[in-house]
């Protein structure tokens, strides 16, 4: 996550949405693993990543954005579901 996150200074159009891509993939991580608050966080800033890119370009990325709004929803249910279960 470091390097593409470093590569994304450098080179934001190509590297940022491999960083989306990155954070979208530790969020369904971190859900598996309980850890809501983070993959909610992760769920967020892949979101808006993709968002960003979606609006130059949305045959490539309007999918992505789609794809990490539902696992946000997810995330934000499941975190509210584990509020209320303790």
């Amino acid at each position: 996550m470091e390097i593409y996150r470093q590569l994304a200074e450098n080179n934001p159009d190509a590297f940022l949405p491999y960083v989306a891509m990155t954070l979208y993939n530790l969020a369904v991580l971190h859900i598996e693993q309980g850890l809501l608050e983070k993959a909610k966080q992760e769920a967020m800033e892949s979101f808006e990543i993709y968002k960003r890119f979606a609006e130059i370009s949305p045959e490539a990325f309007n999918g992505y954005v789609e794809k990490a709004k539902q696992l946000l929803k997810g995330a934000s249910i499941n975190c509210l579901g584990e509020a209320n279960s303790q």
